[in-house]
């Protein structure tokens, strides 16, 4: 089954400005970025790889209020970048702490792009308009961990860090690395109803610490994320997934370039399809996600496109 093989691409997207200044910094992860069954460690001994691709566009920003910054405003801001990212996960024959585990490692490659232009006086007026493609920042999750309680109950508990080797410049504004590292904590429970795999319910919860900002005095703000999900296999070779999910900030940003216009959240929902040509070997995926009720962010959408190769 597909439990392992997916990434958040999504997240790796937001290696983009804040469209309010440099201090707006909402950190590494998006929800919405795994699959239910992603949050599952992978059965012993199974090796994934899966290259990702994803393309996100945000046509508006919104303010700390909740105020929509677009072009009916006069004001035309936007993000879009593309990103690939091959997943690398492995998962040990013996077990940890009596728990399936699985490393997981997923280097990134993409370009970054954010625009600004004002309408005024009967002119358009392009403040910036800059496009970068390179590598992003590095994430590693070194140990995903998963105590099956009985048929029916699961529970995980996952650490992951972004190590920030992609590119950056402080003097940009279309960096594809955020130049920090973040660390990533996670609890998820997951439930079969049905007492079989067919049919999958999860709830999960994140909490991101950031380290400081190169080439600013920032420490930018931790922020929790919670995720809801649902997983249906209709088949072994059809499986259908939604998800929803919260960012908010839940911490505050320290240092004298910190810049905030009141603590940043963003909502979103996604779908997902996976189909095994064979199944438990190789299998494809779609995935869109739509942002909603966005403060101090960017909001937009991702889709991405997957392969999984099980071995």
């Amino acid at each position: 089954m597909d439990r392992c093989a997916r990434f958040m691409a999504a997240a790796l997207l937001f290696a983009l400005p804040s469209f309010v200044a440099k201090g707006g910094e909402q950190g590494h992860y998006v929800p919405g970025s795994w699959s239910p069954r992603d949050l599952i460690s992978a059965p012993a001994g199974l090796q994934v790889f899966a290259p990702y691709l994803s393309y996100y566009s945000a046509g508006k920003a919104r303010t700390g209020n909740g105020a929509t910054v677009d072009a009916s405003q006069g004001v035309d801001v936007g993000a879009d970048s593309w990103m690939f990212t091959p997943v690398l996960v492995y998962s040990p024959a013996t077990k940890l702490f009596d728990a399936d585990w699985a490393i997981t490692v997923v280097p990134a490659y993409g370009e970054a792009g954010a625009n600004a232009r004002l309408t005024a006086f009967g002119q358009n007026i392009t403040l910036f308009d800059n496009n970068n493609k390179d590598w992003g920042d590095l994430y590693v999750i070194p140990a995903n961990l998963t105590w099956h309680l009985n048929p029916m109950w699961a529970v995980s508990a996952q650490y992951a860090f972004w190590a920030p080797i992609g590119e950056y410049s402080a003097d940009r504004a279309d960096n594809v690395g955020l130049g920090y590292w973040s660390h990533d904590f996670r609890a998820t429970v997951s439930f079969f109803p049905l007492n079989n795999p067919g049919l999958l319910l999860s709830a999960s919860v994140l909490h991101e610490i950031n380290g400081s900002k190169k080439g600013f005095d920032l420490k930018p703000a931790a922020h929790t994320s919670v995720e809801l999900g649902a997983s249906m296999a209709f088949s072994e070779k059809f499986m259908l997934g939604v998800m929803a999910g919260g960012i908010w900030e839940t911490g505050k940003a320290s240092g004298a370039d910190r810049n905030e216009d009141g603590r940043d959240r963003m909502f979103n929902a996604a779908v997902e399809a996976s189909y095994w040509i064979t199944p438990g070997k190789l299998g494809a995926m779609i995935r869109a996600t739509e942002e909603f009720s966005a403060r101090d962010r960017f909001q937009g959408r991702t889709v991405t496109l997957g392969v999984n190769l099980l071995f």
